[in-house]
């Protein structure tokens, strides 16, 4: 009798184990093809992340740039408020009283302020977040200024 429930076991187990290993099976290749789909789902988070990246550069050399040309346009107004406010120690607020080179002073003062004001208002990205081009033409724009107030 023994004997016979070893026999009754192990024709019990042996489909129970052909079962369990068809299932198993199934289950592996369910799982292999996520991960085929979870490593192309990779592959365009990497590019998407990459185009990312490249456009976050793109911003940060842009504002660095527009540092730099306010940092030198900040020097030209230190100079010319120090100009400005000499004068108004010296002769008042008389327009009249001020000679053509101090009222030159204050034209440029006025001027550089209007440029560092105008920079500052421009937005650096458009609405949808990409860099604006206005920014490019702007710095263009205002390093000229800077060789015209530096060759005066």
């Amino acid at each position: 009798m023994a004997g016979g429930m070893a026999v009754f076991g192990g024709l019990v187990v042996g489909p129970a184990l052909a079962v369990g290993g068809a299932i198993f099976a199934s289950k592996s290749r369910t799982a292999l093809n996520d991960s085929y789909g979870n490593y192309d789902k990779a592959i365009a988070f990497k590019a998407q992340a990459k185009t990312i990246g490249l456009a976050l550069k793109a911003v940060f050399i842009r504002a660095n740039q527009i540092t730099e040309l306010l940092k030198n346009l900040d020097k030209h107004l230190v100079k010319y408020v120090d100009l400005m406010v000499k004068t108004l120690e010296e002769k008042g607020c008389d327009w009249n009283s001020y000679s053509t080179l101090e009222k030159q002073d204050i034209y440029k003062c006025v001027q550089v302020a209007q440029t560092i004001k105008a920079i500052l208002d421009t937005s650096l990205l458009k609405e949808n977040g990409e860099l604006d081009d206005a920014t490019e033409a702007l710095i263009r724009d205002g390093e000229n200024y800077l060789k015209n107030l530096n060759s005066i």
